[in-house]
């Protein structure tokens, strides 16, 4: 169940990104929120996602500009 647990902390990671699109993004808080050092969730998110967490965050920011308000 590693796995499953991973999972959800990567989709609570990767929501609370997306709450904070607006603003600061801190690695520090995905940090905590995966239970992990953010070097080792960084490189498993590449793994899985196949992009870096930063370009991850610049792609999303730009998606959401794009957006008509």
């Amino acid at each position: 169940m590693i796995i499953v647990d991973w999972v959800e902390r990567l989709n609570q990671a990767i929501a609370y990104i997306d709450k904070n699109l607006d603003g600061d993004i801190s690695y520090e808080e995905i940090s905590r929120i995966t239970a992990t050092p953010i070097s080792m969730f960084q490189r498993f998110f590449v793994l899985i996602i196949g992009i870096t967490l930063a370009e991850y965050i610049r792609r999303r920011k730009f998606s959401c500009a794009l957006e008509p308000v």
